[in-house]
């Protein structure tokens, strides 16, 4: 006997999981980075957390479980730690939504920013940018890509705008060098360089115990014993860094400009300037630490080792 065919109705969920869903805790992530390592910068991110937590505080179903701050420059996000780190966080399901200042911030490159953000859209995290008062969206994707490809064109602009100033300075003979992990040298309050006498002691050593006939192991090993710290303020020694001291002309009281250069913005690709462009070689320009006589018997057994 053929049974007799039945049908019922099953009804969506979907209002009620909607309903839950406003009232749910929504796990935020706060986004900020810098575009140069300059004070002002560093200023600068100081107030895009506080903008950006004060937003989050708006929202009491919105939890903020980290703050993720990029202090280094960066237009490639391969080379972001803490984007990177952002990045697994969503992929861990620890992070429903990312809240960041503007598009620039999260990623210059046009087709960085269409991937990452389809690839967290996927994972159903949302992005909201508080400057442009957008979140993004499949549906606007094109209009994303175009402010994404004209942060890229602004981001290029600003690049070369740095490299023309920084060679019509170097044209001049005018420059400078960051200090911070460099023995022997620091910059006074008006930004002249002047000489750490007790680092300079060991930068002499340095020098005086090559010309005696140590290698850089042998120096290396012998400044760790003495517990004598690296620039950086490390105890460990290598002996490429024994090398690079050996090798640094600005040592003598000169500067070579434009020794290196960058040959890809996006990627922040430097390499040493081997006739690719002018470079520049300024003599006495600042106080020296080692004699230029010793600097060159250095170099010429520098060669004669290789």
């Amino acid at each position: 006997m053929k049974k007799k065919r039945s049908f019922r109705v099953i009804p969506s969920t979907a209002p009620i999981e909607k309903a839950f869903e406003q009232f749910r805790i929504k796990k935020v992530a706060i986004y900020c980075r810098v575009s140069t390592a300059s004070e002002e910068q560093e200023t600068s991110i100081e107030n895009q957390r506080e903008g950006l937590l004060k937003l989050a505080n708006e929202y009491p179903n919105w939890e903020v479980i980290g703050v993720y701050e990029e202090t280094k420059t960066g237009t490639n996000i391969k080379r972001r730690k803490e984007f990177q780190r952002l990045l697994q966080d969503c992929e861990d399901g620890k992070v429903d939504i990312i809240l960041t200042k503007s598009t620039s911030r999260f990623a210059r490159n046009t087709v960085d920013f269409t991937l990452v953000a389809r690839r967290l859209k996927e994972k159903g995290v949302r992005v909201m940018f508080n400057s442009e008062e957008m979140e993004y969206e499949e549906s606007k994707a094109a209009a994303f890509q175009i402010q994404a490809a004209i942060n890229e064109e602004e981001s290029h602009a600003k690049s070369q705008n740095i490299k023309w100033g920084l060679k019509k300075r170097h044209e001049q003979g005018v420059y400078t060098f960051n200090t911070h992990n460099m023995l022997g040298y620091r910059k006074n309050e008006e930004g002249q360089l002047e000489v750490i006498e007790e680092q300079a002691q060991i930068i002499q050593r340095i020098f005086n115990e090559f010309l005696e006939g140590k290698n850089f192991y042998q120096i290396a090993k012998g400044l760790e014993k003495d517990g004598i710290l690296t620039g950086a303020g490390n105890t460990k020694w290598y002996p490429n860094k024994i090398r690079q001291i050996l090798e640094n002309e600005k040592y003598t009281g000169d500067a070579h400009l434009g020794k290196h250069v960058t040959t890809d913005f996006r990627n922040k690709t430097i390499k040493k300037n081997k006739g690719i462009a002018t470079s520049y070689y300024v003599e006495d320009g600042h106080p020296a630490i080692i004699e230029r006589e010793q600097f060159e018997q250095v170099q010429k057994r520098l060669i004669n080792d290789k």
